[in-house]
């Protein structure tokens, strides 16, 4: 579990809200799980992949890059976003920015599908995250993230 996924986890818990990881499989051709995390407000049922990118010696990452989600991560989300009071999310964290938690943001599926497709890019920068309305930044709370964005309905948003 990393750095993100801990926070993800404490946020589920002082938020109230239910969740449960699910355990990368190992097999023949390395792990893979559809997505990192479900949770359920009572009325939507959220999942949600972590991706969290570091300082690193050669320079802080200033993008994320499309082949970070694998295929099954990608399919796993994609069929979840189909269903009825369902949303997919990509949660990305530029761990080296602001403060020692950085920045974290939600992508939904969907909108991730689309930049793929139209952005002429390997990656989606970080000014992007900053600057898209279709993007949600999250706020810090406690010793997370404030989760609220993820459940809010369709039209409150």
């Amino acid at each position: 579990m990393n750095l993100l996924e801990s926070d993800l986890r404490k946020s589920i818990d002082e938020q109230g809200y239910w969740g449960r990881r699910l355990r990368d499989v190992i097999g023949k051709f390395g792990s893979s799980s559809p997505f990192d995390y479900m949770l359920w407000d009572g009325f939507t049922f959220v999942a949600v992949e972590c991706k969290m990118l570091r300082a690193r010696k050669s320079g802080n990452p200033k993008s994320f890059p499309f082949s970070s989600l694998s295929d099954d991560q990608f399919d796993g989300l994609r069929d979840i976003s189909k269903w009825d009071n369902s949303k997919a999310f990509v949660m990305v964290n530029f761990r080296w920015t602001n403060n020692k938690k950085g920045e974290t943001f939600l992508i939904t599926i969907n909108h991730y599908m689309y930049l793929k497709e139209y952005m002429d890019r390997k990656s989606i920068p970080l000014d992007k995250f900053r600057d898209d309305d279709k993007i949600i930044s999250l706020e810090r709370k406690d010793s997370g993230w404030d989760l609220s964005p993820l459940f809010l309905r369709k039209g409150r948003r």
